[in-house]
């Protein structure tokens, strides 16, 4: 089984105002986006092969408003056209989005929300709504950490969702579109080490989706100062089918 993917796509700023209420700025975006997959004949199957495109014009709007407490609201809405082909679901649709994020210090808050509103192709369906709450420590790394989010349905309107599949069920349109609600959660605490700059974070991380499958990793970082990295940790994934994995991984970067 192969896949072969190619995206691109350009955005050019419209307008742009700044007032005491904060910035605002129109944007037109435009991305096309080609898959191809193709598989091999097997004994008992046949060889297949199925492409899809799409194209997307949308008009973007996101402002960053200052509040009196100190935090950040950053609103995002756009609105557009689309048109997909090839051996999935084809036609010309129309697609809306928006999200609002929060910030205050450490912390930061975000939603997102997207849908396919119309579809010449009535029996297709799209969206997706998504969620996160970010804890950060201060500037030196040490303190608490944490993020934890939630996803229902097709968050990712782009490149991003081909990348992030374990295997290659799915990548067509033309696939059952999956409503399913994934959780993650990661906590981890910096704590000063011997030497200027260095930090040790022990962290433990899980995530869990509809269905059964679930992941849960612990273990430790190190960081000191901008140029070093390393990594030890442990892991636990079971699938859907409730098989189990266990693994262990150790990464590092030295940077100059």
């Amino acid at each position: 089984l192969s896949n072969v993917m190619a995206a691109f796509g350009g955005r050019g700023v419209l307008s742009v105002r700044s007032a005491d209420a904060g910035r605002f700025e129109l944007a037109l975006r435009s991305d096309a986006l080609l898959t191809r997959t193709d598989s091999e004949a097997v004994q008992g199957l046949e060889g297949a092969q199925g492409a899809t495109s799409r194209v997307r014009l949308m008009l973007e709007g996101s402002g960053s408003m200052p509040l009196a407490s100190g935090g950040v609201l950053t609103p995002s809405l756009e609105a557009g056209l689309r048109y997909d082909g090839g051996d999935a679901e084809t036609g010309a649709g129309i697609e809306l989005g928006g999200g609002l994020g929060y910030a205050a210090g450490n912390l930061s808050v975000e939603v997102n929300a997207r849908a396919l509103v119309a579809h010449e192709d009535t029996e297709y369906q799209e969206w997706g709504f998504s969620g996160s709450v970010v804890y950060t420590p201060g500037r030196d790394g040490r303190g608490l950490s944490m993020k934890l989010g939630s996803a229902w349905g097709s968050t990712q309107s782009g490149v991003q969702s081909l990348w992030n599949r374990q295997d290659a069920s799915g990548l067509a349109r033309g696939a059952a579109f999956d409503a399913a609600q994934r959780l993650q959660m990661e906590l981890g605490y910096g704590i000063a080490g011997r030497g200027e700059g260095a930090v040790w974070v022990p962290f433990i991380a899980a995530q869990a989706a509809d269905g059964g499958a679930r992941s849960l990793r612990m273990g430790l970082k190190l960081t000191s100062g901008p140029r070093v990295e390393a990594g030890f940790e442990l892991g636990l994934l079971e699938n859907e089918r409730g098989a189990r994995e266990h693994g262990v991984q150790l990464g590092g970067a030295l940077r100059w």
